[in-house]
């Protein structure tokens, strides 16, 4: 019985490493790596590009200008 549970479990961790990551984070992601481009060495305001990008409606590069500081 042992050893049906460990197997159970290790199958379970593995099917953990396929599980894909939200909307959010991959929005959250996608922003932080088109700030970096867009505003180049300038400082940018990321949490606010997130809340303003990461909903249903997108951001365009205009909008994005807008968070680099």
């Amino acid at each position: 019985m042992a050893k049906l549970w460990h197997a159970l479990f290790v199958l379970f961790i593995f099917g953990l490493m396929f599980v894909k990551p939200s909307f959010q984070d991959e929005c959250a992601e996608g922003v932080r790596f088109l700030l970096k481009q867009v505003c180049k060495f300038k400082p940018f305001d990321l949490e606010a590009a997130i809340a303003a990008c990461c909903t249903p409606k997108k951001c365009g590069l205009h909008q994005l200008l807008q968070f680099c500081n």
